[in-house]
């Protein structure tokens, strides 16, 4: 007799998800968990003192500032993501740069 509770990883009718959606479920997760990491690095970035903030013009390069801090805090929270010094390491970089050529 099936379980009376439905599977984290089991759609509506009953049937088990196939691992694309499974996948899509873990990593939608983790951009989730991610999200509030990257808003308070940007926060942290525009009070560090590291870029002039006062010397930003709105009318002259106006994204140049804002998308330098969007790819610092990105990366940064990326860096946790890379499997560094475990033995996926190499695996992970190697599925990072086939996945980028299809993006």
């Amino acid at each position: 007799m099936k379980d009376k509770f439905i599977s984290t990883f089991e759609n509506y009718t009953g049937e088990p998800e196939s691992n694309a959606d499974k996948i899509s479920e873990l990593t939608n997760q983790m951009l989730d968990d991610a999200i509030p990491h990257i808003r308070k690095s940007i926060e942290r970035a525009i009070i560090s003192g590291a870029i002039d903030v006062d010397g930003w013009d709105e009318n002259h390069n106006k994204m140049l500032i804002p998308k330098a801090i969007l790819v610092a805090s990105l990366e940064n929270e990326a860096d946790q993501y890379k499997a560094d010094g475990t033995s996926f390491e190499r695996q992970v970089k190697k599925d990072i740069r086939n996945i980028k050529l299809f993006l």
